[in-house]
């Protein structure tokens, strides 16, 4: 969550001050977000802000390793022209060097979805005056903090809600982005203000540009399902495996083209390889959804949702061609160049076309 701070605190460099210029133009269509799930490749891991892999290096070559990932716009090189959150309605223009290269990045991987992270939920104090009726306040009239040095901001208010909404279409207004991310929607539930955003977003970005919202292992309403592509489903991995009916839920209920993104457990130092291949093995043979399996988060040192390169996700089954079935307890799928073996935890060992697989792990068996 830091380094999600320190972008937000780079792409917003300018002339100081609040800007008054009229709304961003109609946004531009989407990149690829004609692209289906007949057309995805398998493994499909996910980028969650920050950097790609903490084992390899922090380049547009290892970004391209991943076939989605939503960031800051500032990560792509991208300023707004003026300073603070006000201003952020205004379309960013490509200013800077970019830490990742955008056409680069879809040259070494054409199926690569790209999403623009939009704030709305909490800012750094520095993005708003004090005073700012936008902040969300106390009995005593303070603001109220959030993670880290953030503050809440006031999502009932409407004409915040309003903004949120014009920041996204402003981002597609670039033409580089395939779509929007919307984080901290899990609470939707009792949060009817989220089922607003969401609508207000859908609204302002069209029909066609990508969708998706931060809905932990909860699940959204089937109103708002109708309008995001996908759900990012953070710290999914704590409530596994009944998670896997919330990502079945996700996958049936999301808006076409579908674009969920599993989550395995945070806060763990090194997941086991055994690990890594279960959850790979069981999002692809029960989902057509991307998978990302962290390595640490909220440590000092490393970014929030970073990760590890694991050799699993180098082994490429290529496009689906069927449907999940059982071999014993194992799900099973089969790829183009081969079958995907997902065995739960506390299941008897398997043989599926000659591999073994122990109960809690996973399997790619080429052909």
């Amino acid at each position: 969550m830091l380094f999600r701070l320190l972008v937000l605190s780079l792409v917003v460099g300018g002339v100081a001050g609040c800007s008054t210029s009229s709304p961003a133009p109609a946004p531009t269509p989407a990149v690829i977000t004609t692209l289906q799930v007949t057309d995805m490749q398998f493994p499909a891991v996910y980028q969650a802000w920050n950097g790609p892999a903490e084992n390899l290096p922090d380049t547009t070559e290892t970004l391209a390793k991943h076939d989605l990932v939503w960031h800051n716009i500032g990560a792509f090189g991208y300023t707004y022209p003026a300073s603070g959150f006000r201003a952020m309605n205004q379309t960013p223009a490509l200013t800077s060097m970019p830490h990742y290269d955008l056409s680069k990045l879809r040259s070494l991987n054409p199926r690569i979805r790209v999403l623009g992270a939009v704030q709305w939920h909490d800012l750094p104090p520095t993005q708003l005056p004090d005073n700012d009726p936008w902040w969300m306040k106390d009995k005593n009239g303070q603001r109220i903090p959030s993670w880290g040095p953030n503050f809440l901001l006031d999502i009932n208010n409407a004409s915040l809600q309003d903004h949120v909404a014009a920041v996204a279409k402003a981002l597609m207004a670039t033409g580089k982005l395939d779509g929007i991310m919307l984080d901290w929607c899990g609470a939707e539930s009792h949060t009817p203000a989220i089922t607003t955003i969401i609508k207000k977003v859908r609204d302002a970005i069209g029909s066609t540009a990508l969708l998706i919202v931060n809905g932990g292992y909860q699940q959204l309403s089937l109103a708002s399902m109708g309008r995001v592509n996908g759900i990012f489903m953070e710290n999914a991995g704590t409530q596994w495996p009944s998670c896997l009916g919330t990502l079945k839920y996700n996958e049936s209920h999301a808006r076409k083209p579908t674009a969920n993104c599993y989550n395995d457990i945070k806060n763990i130092p090194t997941p086991s390889d055994a690990r890594v291949r279960m959850v790979t093995c069981a999002v692809a043979t029960l989902s057509n959804a991307y998978v990302l399996v962290p390595h640490y988060t909220n440590v000092a040192g490393h970014d929030d949702h970073s990760h590890l390169w694991y050799s699993t996700w180098d082994t490429k089954l290529g496009k689906t061609v069927g449907s999940t079935y059982k071999s014993g307890v194992a799900s099973c799928r089969d790829f183009e160049n081969g079958t995907a073996v997902y065995n739960p935890v506390g299941s008897p060992v398997v043989t599926v076309k000659g591999k073994t697989v122990s109960g809690g792990d996973g399997a790619i068996v080429l052909k």
